[in-house]
């Protein structure tokens, strides 16, 4: 007998998002994790919150599926290390592979305001489709 057993364990999150443009792709895809993280109350709660902060935002990657990755990662990263939850995303550019943004969000003070904890943004199966009238991407969290 084995001193040990494999045990199945479902450990991922996914959601489907779509925009436009690049930018209102990746907005959405943010406005979507913080949805999850907040438990659809993201928009709602920022009415309660004392203090509202806008963050500069920068992303790189070698192509838009990772630069995806990157600035998703990267608000998940501002929002534990600042005890920040995102309610607005500004993408002023995308280009090159790079992002530059402004994002809106608020102090939260513990944990009460998080419903679901998001560790990262996966690779897994991700590909930013374009279609005739706007992108697509189905986006998996490891939570």
């Amino acid at each position: 007998m084995k001193p040990y057993k494999q045990l199945d364990h479902t450990a991922d999150l996914s959601c489907s998002a779509r925009g436009k443009t690049l930018e209102e792709l990746f907005e959405n895809s943010a406005r979507a994790m913080f949805d999850i993280i907040s438990g659809g109350r993201a928009v709602k709660i920022k009415d309660e919150a004392e203090e509202v902060e806008d963050i500069a935002v920068r992303a790189e990657g070698i192509d838009n599926e990772s630069l995806l990755v990157t600035w998703l990662n990267e608000l998940l990263y501002l929002s534990f290390s600042k005890k920040i939850l995102f309610y607005k995303f500004n993408i002023t550019a995308v280009q090159n592979f790079s992002l530059s943004a402004v994002s809106r969000g608020y102090k939260i003070s513990d944990k009460t305001h998080v419903k679901k904890e998001i560790k990262s943004v996966t690779y897994h199966g991700l590909k930013i489709i374009k279609k005739i009238r706007y992108y697509e991407v189905n986006i998996i969290f490891d939570v």
